[in-house]
């Protein structure tokens, strides 16, 4: 398992934050997957604040100028892009203003903006410059602030609509500035006192915000939204997928287990074979519910998926290893029930599985006939594909060729 280390964080005067971390421990590849997935996520998705639109008293048009005020327009607008603001919306509206007023002379900066009472924001670098007034000058100005993900340009359909007067603005959402990586190879011990050296990576991951978010918050978030498309990626897949509850992990779901009959079983054995498959009991309960309507029927209890040595009861007196003649006779007593799982629930490679198609072999109960011997007289059937198919007999169906 990785781990992550904060090699260092800084934050300067104006609040702008940094962070470097490590990733330790990955296999070979994977340092790089890891890396553009987070640095993509960072940059692209994480959602924030920002003002779009400005509206100022007694100015129609960007192009204008304020008596008495030392800055242009353009150069006004392009100061309040500089403003960083974090926070969330309380109310049910798209947007939140904000107010200045200013009577010369003087400096304004955005401090000086009141937002509405009821809106949970505030101003990351409140000495962010905006205008300076002359004497018996002054201004007015409104502030339009929305929550988005990315940049947002100046279009038709971007128009603000809470408004005609507003001057749009060209929004940047991203709390996170610049991102970079670095992979770098590294030898380790596989097993504690163990003298064998396994290749692993290391991920180095250097992280600036603008100041609304910290970078450990920042390389959190993203990781979240990797693992929400992740398991929309895998809910939507087994719509198309024959899976059947033998082929996922799912601990502690009280629906799934009374369907298959786990219910008046050992607590502490209500597991399948394949438990290291896919880490399911981390989905929330609604993916859960929702992973339930796309498996294709119970466990079939009949066929020793449930781990052996449950019940002492259930133990077999028995315990010398079955004849294949003995294995053949159990299965053609369930040869009906076999019949029905066809080879593509037993999860194999495309070589594997086309190999068995090749050789007539379309369910488990044709594939139970065959030998280990067998099997390699099968043509092109190689030894990996071999053992790819004893491996998942045995952790899915509790079989042995």
């Amino acid at each position: 398992m990785f781990k992550i280390e904060i090699l260092e964080s800084d934050q300067n005067e104006y609040n702008e934050q940094y962070g470097k971390f490590l990733i330790n421990s990955l296999h070979p590849g994977q340092g790089t997957t890891v890396g553009s997935a987070l640095r993509r996520v960072l940059l692209t998705d994480l959602p924030g604040l920002a003002i779009v639109g400005l509206r100022i008293a007694n100015i129609n048009t960007e192009f204008s100028s304020l008596p008495g005020v030392r800055e242009d327009i353009l150069e006004i607008i392009l100061n309040v892009k500089d403003i960083v603001i974090e926070g969330e919306f309380n109310s049910s509206k798209p947007w939140v203003l904000g107010r200045l007023k200013l009577k010369g002379p003087g400096v304004v900066t955005a401090a000086l903006i009141e937002f509405e009472e009821d809106a949970n924001i505030q101003i990351i670098n409140p000495s962010q410059y905006i205008a300076t007034i002359e004497v018996n000058s002054s201004i007015e100005m409104e502030f339009l602030v929305q929550t988005g993900k990315n940049y947002r340009l100046v279009e038709s359909e971007n128009s603000i609509t809470y408004s005609t007067d507003f001057l749009q603005i060209d929004a940047i959402f991203m709390p996170v500035t610049k991102v970079a990586f670095e992979v770098t190879s590294t030898k380790t011990n596989a097993l504690e006192n163990n003298s064998s050296i396994q290749d692993n990576e290391n991920l180095t991951l250097e992280i600036w915000t603008n100041g609304s978010i910290s970078p450990i918050k920042a390389l959190v978030f993203s990781a979240s939204i990797l693992e929400n498309l992740a398991t929309q990626l895998l809910l939507n897949g087994l719509k198309f997928c024959q899976t059947d509850l033998n082929d996922v992990n799912i601990l502690d779901f009280t629906e799934v287990e009374e369907q298959a009959g786990w219910k008046n079983l050992n607590p502490n054995k209500k597991k399948l074979k394949c438990d290291k498959l896919l880490p399911l009991q981390t989905l929330s309960e609604n993916d859960r519910i929702e992973l339930t309507k796309y498996i294709k029927k119970p466990i079939d209890l009949n066929f020793n998926i449930i781990p052996k040595n449950i019940n002492k009861d259930q133990e077999d007196d028995s315990k010398s290893e079955p004849s294949i003649e003995e294995k053949r006779e159990n299965v053609t007593s369930n040869e009906r029930n076999l019949s029905q799982m066809p080879i593509e629930e037993l999860i194999l490679s495309v070589r594997a599985y086309n190999g068995l198609k090749r050789a007539n072999i379309h369910s488990v109960s044709d594939l139970v006939q065959y030998s280990i011997k067998d099997l390699k007289d099968i043509k092109n059937f190689g030894k990996k594909s071999l053992d790819e198919v004893v491996a998942s007999l045995k952790n899915l169906l509790d079989i042995t060729l």
